[in-house]
């Protein structure tokens, strides 16, 4: 019988947390990567003035550069979830955005969510293998 872990802790500045809550934990997962994220891209711009602004919301967001906000360009959002908040802001501000969701309620709920645009949302995925 395999047992699913009931207690989660991490480090976090000078405590130990411990968190029963999965979501909770994504969550906390999620902030690191975005501020991971953050600081790459500071490194990459050399610069600690570049400004960011959060796109999207706390389930489905990332912090954006606020140079490349405006320019208009092309995403693709490959496995879209049931929230696309993200991708949603970034149409509203112009850009082109291509969606591939290979289940079927996340890919209904993308086609509800983008359907006051001419956003192309498709219902399979990508990757190198049809095996999981």
């Amino acid at each position: 019988m395999r047992l699913k872990p009931t207690l989660w802790f991490c480090a976090r500045k000078d405590k130990v947390i411990f968190i029963s809550d999965l979501n909770r934990i994504k969550g906390l997962l999620y902030i690191l990567v975005n501020n991971f994220m953050r600081f790459i891209i500071q490194l990459k711009f050399h610069s600690n003035k570049l400004e960011f602004t959060y796109v999207g919301n706390s389930y489905s967001g990332y912090w954006f550069p606020e140079p490349l906000l405006n320019l208009r360009g092309t995403i693709y959002g490959i496995g879209l979830g049931l929230d696309s908040s993200f991708e949603q802001e970034l149409v509203k501000r112009g850009y082109k955005f291509f969606g591939f969701e290979p289940e079927n309620n996340s890919y209904f709920q993308s086609k509800r969510q983008f359907s006051d645009s001419k956003t192309e949302i498709y219902n399979f995925g990508i990757g190198t293998s049809n095996s999981y």
